[in-house]
């Protein structure tokens, strides 16, 4: 999918990139830039859903932060990294997605690459 939205970059008039990491090292601050980007006023975003409250409790990018997950692949990566390294076939596995993928994965520039998390050291090893 990335690969796709790349290629249509472009031919795309209005574009606003964010990755699920950034997102979540600070979400109120993204999700204001979101609105502001959309053309929406910052300052009472309930009221531009519709619902006529303007409360700024409701509001606040202390307020958003608390509602996101500050590591939202945590439990994939777990069950990702118990998998690949219970076998030998497991880490073989990995090993053949890092070596089909790897490279368009790091030309797409996203900050991270496929063999990133620690526990993912020893496929190397347990592959062989």
């Amino acid at each position: 999918m990335h690969e796709y939205a790349h290629a249509d970059l472009p031919h795309l008039a209005y574009v606003k990139q964010l990755t699920l990491e950034a997102f979540v090292q600070a979400p109120g601050k993204h999700v204001r830039d979101i609105w502001t980007w959309l053309g929406l006023s910052v300052d009472a975003p309930s009221n531009a859903l519709g619902n006529g409250s303007s409360d700024d409790e409701k509001w606040s990018e202390g307020r958003v932060a608390k509602r996101v997950r500050p590591d939202p692949n945590a439990k994939y990566r777990g069950a990702y990294c118990k998998q690949a390294l219970a076998s030998r076939e497991g880490a073989q596995q990995h090993r053949a997605l890092v070596d089909r993928f790897g490279s368009r994965v790091a030309a797409l520039k996203l900050g991270y690459d496929l063999d990133e998390w620690p526990c993912l050291a020893g496929t190397h090893v347990l592959a062989k």
